[in-house]
């Protein structure tokens, strides 16, 4: 899957925090964005979808990162992660990871079995986090490499 290459020019960036909004940053930050959504060639398979990623933002609020975006393509969804970094233990620490997706239009979706509108996960704690971000990775990997089995 290709997504389209991202610009500063296609956000509204006013929430961003001062460090991500200069210019210099900014172009760091979206040549990142881009060399991780598109680092597999398109080998001209005629199944795969462009997708358009709209309304990205980076917010900081209090000690909290909020990552925002809505992703189109045949169905459009909107992703969402919260989370306020390692603290050093359990949940009882505080630390945390909020991962929402949320059916903006004609996406098939289901929760447990039943149709839903939103997927809504919330991990506690640092290890929570580790094994989260490992199983993603893990997700990732075998979704890309294996699409046509």
């Amino acid at each position: 899957m290709k997504i389209k290459p991202l610009h500063k020019d296609m956000f509204d960036l006013s929430g961003a925090n001062q460090i991500l909004s200069t210019p210099d940053n900014m172009d760091l930050l979206f040549d990142k964005i881009n060399e991780i959504v598109n680092h597999e060639e398109n080998d001209g398979d005629s199944e795969e979808y462009d997708c358009a990623i709209h309304d990205f933002r980076i917010d900081q609020v209090q000690d909290q990162r909020i990552l925002t975006a809505q992703i189109t393509s045949a169905n459009i969804i909107r992703v969402q992660v919260r989370h306020n970094g390692y603290k050093g233990g359990d949940s009882g620490h505080g630390g945390f990871v909020e991962i929402m997706i949320e059916d903006l239009g004609s996406t098939d979706m289901q929760v447990n079995g039943v149709e839903s509108q939103c997927v809504y996960l919330r991990f506690g704690g640092d290890t929570e986090r580790y094994t989260l971000l490992a199983a993603l990775k893990l997700i990732t990997k075998e979704l890309e490499e294996n699409k046509h089995f």
